[in-house]
């Protein structure tokens, strides 16, 4: 996924992902939920390795998210027109470590 660390625009896989979130300030090893396009489309993707090599619950959405100005963000498909699909919604997913292997 493509996040941004410290100010710099960075892809990451799973195990820098969790590398940075372990070390980062407030994490206590609690559950996670990405809001990062797609990273729950897959049974063994992105979300169920980060919920694997952390060994917590992360939640992920199945398919784009998309935010609204009042601050919500919902998951759905995307339009031709760059826009939501809501024919084509989606949720998001939980994953649990140990799971998809």
């Amino acid at each position: 996924i493509q996040i941004t660390h410290n100010g710099q625009h960075m892809i990451v896989d799973h195990r820098t992902a969790a590398r940075l979130i372990q070390n980062a300030d407030g994490y206590n090893g609690q559950g996670i939920r990405l809001l990062s396009c797609n990273t729950g489309a897959l049974d063994d993707g992105f979300a169920q390795n980060l919920a694997n090599q952390l060994n917590v619950e992360v939640y992920a959405p199945t398919n784009y998210l998309w935010a609204t100005q009042d601050g919500n963000y919902f998951v759905a498909g995307m339009t031709n027109q760059k826009g939501p699909n809501m024919s084509e919604l989606g949720i998001f997913k939980l994953f649990i470590p140990g799971g998809s292997q």
